[in-house]
C-alpha cells in the first residue's frame, strides 16, 4: 500500500484495506486455501479500484487483468521498458548491464574477503565455521522456483497500474434486447409461471408428505437416499428460478407493473423458499444417518446463502429496489459467510458434532457409530472432541474397551501430527499453538 497510496483514498479503499489486514490475521490463525483466495480477490478489488456500482462483467475483466499482471505481465513489461531505456541511454541491453554491473563487485568482494581471511585468523575461523551444506540446501531447484514465482507475483502486486481496463460501457441502444422480448413476452411469462407454480406445488406437497407427515417411502428408497438425491438438484432449481424472475422483471421488460405476473412471481418465490428449506431438512436427515463432513457442512451453508438470496429478491421486488442493490447485498452476505469460515474451526465443530451424536446413539441404542478414518482425516482440530468423548465413555465402558481404545489411538496419532506441525516454523499457526496449550491442560472435571 506504500507503493499504491491512491488505492486507499478512493471510495471503500480503507474498508477493503482493513479487510485485507483482517485476512492476514486469519492466515496467522490458521492456513487454508479459502483465506488465501479471498485475500487475493480483495487485494485485486483494492488495487484495481473495483466499484460496487460497476457491472459484474467489469469486475471479472479487472480480476482477469490482475491475474495476468501477477502471472508475469508486470515483470515482462517493466523489464522491456528498462531494457529500452538502457539501450537509449547506454547502448547496452539488460543482460549486459546485469553482468557488467555485478561482475566487478562480486570479484572484488571474493578477492578481498580471501585476503582478509588469510591475514586475520578471526575472519578465517568464521569462514571455516560456516556450514555451506545448509546454504546449498536452500538452493534446491524447488526452492529457487518457488522464490522466483513469489517474486514475480509480489512485483505484480506492487505494480497494479499496469492493469488497464476500460470501464466505460457503451450506451448504443437503450431499448430492450429483441431476443429477450421475444422469449419473455407477457403470454410466455404468464404461462411459464402458472406451470412452474403447479410443478413446485407438487414437489413441495411430496416433501411435506414424506418429511413432515412421515409417510412411507416407496420400496427400496431410504430416507437417507431421498435426502441425498434431492438436496443439490433442488438448490440448482431454486437458482434457475431466481434467474428467471430477475430476467422476467428486468427494467426494460415492461412486466414489472403487471399485477397478475407479480402475484404469480411472489407465489413462486415463496414456493422456492419452501423448496430450499426442504433441501436443508433433507441434508439434515442425511447428516443424521451418515454423520457430518466438510462437504455436507459447506452444502448447508450454501443452502442458507441461497435462502438469503431469495429473500433479497423478494425485498427487491416489493420495495422496487435496483439490481445494483441486489448485487451489493448478495455480495455482502457471501463475504460474511466466507469471512466467518476463515476464522472458525470447522473441523473442531464437525468432530464434536459427530462424537456427540455417536454418544447419544450409544446411550439410546447401545451402538457407537463413529467413522474413525474420517475423524482422523480432520486432523488435530478433532483432539478436544476426542478427549471429551473419552470422558463420556468412562462411565459406560470398561478401560481397554474397543471404543476407548480406538479413540486413544486416534488421539495419539493426531497429537503426534500436532507436535510435528509446531516443530516446523513453516507449518506453525496460532490455532495449532493454542490447541497444544489446551490439550496440555487437564479437563475442568479433574482439576
Amino acid at each position: 500500500m506504500l507503493c499504491n497510496p491512491a488505492a486507499l483514498r478512493r471510495r471503500y479503499g480503507g474498508v477493503l484495506f482493513a479487510l485485507c489486514l483482517l485476512l492476514c490475521l486469519a492466515l496467522v490463525e490458521t492456513d487454508n486455501l479459502l483465506t488465501q483466495w479471498l485475500l487475493g480477490a480483495l487485494l485485486a478489488a483494492l488495487l484495481t479500484r473495483m466499484q460496487l456500482d460497476e457491472a459484474p462483467l467489469v469486475w471479472l475483466r479487472k480480476l482477469s487483468g490482475f491475474v495476468v499482471n501477477i502471472a508475469g505481465s508486470a515483470v515482462i513489461g517493466d523489464a522491456r521498458a528498462y531494457n529500452a531505456r538502457l539501450w537509449r541511454e547506454r547502448g547496452v541491453g539488460l543482460p549486459q548491464a546485469l553482468v557488467g554491473g555485478w561482475l566487478l563487485p562480486v570479484a572484488i568482494s571474493v578477492v578481498f574477503l580471501g585476503l582478509f581471511a588469510s591475514a586475520n585468523p578471526v575472519i578465517d575461523t568464521w569462514l571455516v565455521a560456516i556450514d555451506w551444506r545448509i546454504l546449498l540446501g536452500l538452493l534446491t531447484p524447488q526452492r529457487v522456483f518457488f522464490w522466483f514465482c513469489a517474486a514475480v507475483m509480489v512485483w505484480g502486486v506492487l505494480r497494479p497500474d499496469r492493469v488497464n481496463v476500460t470501464t466505460a460501457e457503451t450506451q448504443s441502444d437503450p431499448a430492450d434486447s429483441p431476443l429477450l422480448a421475444f422469449l419473455f413476452s407477457r403470454e410466455a411469462v404468464t404461462r411459464s409461471l402458472l406451470i412452474a407454480n403447479l410443478l413446485f406445488l407438487g414437489q413441495n406437497l411430496l416433501d411435506a408428505n414424506f418429511l413432515v407427515m412421515g409417510a412411507s417411502l416407496p420400496e427400496g428408497i431410504t430416507y437417507a437416499e431421498y435426502a441425498h438425491r434431492g438436496a443439490y438438484p433442488l438448490i440448482v432449481t431454486a437458482l434457475l428460478a431466481a434467474a428467471f424472475v430477475l430476467i422476467a422483471m428486468r427494467e426494460k421488460g415492461g412486466l414489472k407493473q403487471d399485477r397478475m405476473i407479480r402475484g404469480l412471481i411472489y407465489l413462486w418465490l415463496l414456493q422456492n423458499l419452501a423448496l430450499v428449506l426442504s433441501s436443508i431438512w433433507r441434508t439434515q436427515l442425511y447428516v443424521a444417518d451418515y454423520s457430518l463432513t466438510y462437504l455436507r457442512l459447506a452444502a448447508l451453508l450454501w443452502m442458507g446463502l441461497v435462502l438469503v438470496g431469495l429473500v433479497l429478491i423478494v425485498l427487491k421486488l416489493v420495495l422496487d429496489l435496483s439490481s445494483a442493490w441486489l448485487i451489493r447485498t448478495n455480495l455482502i452476505a457471501t463475504l460474511a459467510i466466507l469471512f466467518a469460515a476463515c476464522f472458525l474451526d470447522m473441523g473442531r465443530f464437525i468432530a464434536g458434532y459427530n462424537l456427540d451424536v455417536a454418544y447419544r446413539q450409544k446411550m439410546s441404542t447401545g451402538r457407537y457409530n463413529v467413522d474413525f478414518d474420517y475423524l482422523k482425516s480432520i486432523g488435530p482440530s478433532a483432539l478436544p472432541a476426542i478427549r471429551r468423548a473419552q470422558h463420556q465413555l468412562e462411565g459406560i465402558e470398561t478401560p481397554g474397551g474397543w471404543m476407548r481404545s480406538r479413540l486413544e489411538d486416534t488421539k495419539i496419532s493426531l497429537s503426534g501430527e500436532l507436535a510435528e506441525r509446531l516443530s516446523d516454523w513453516r507449518s506453525w499457526t496460532f490455532r495449532a499453538w493454542r490447541l497444544s496449550r489446551e490439550m496440555a491442560l487437564e479437563p475442568a472435571s479433574q482439576t
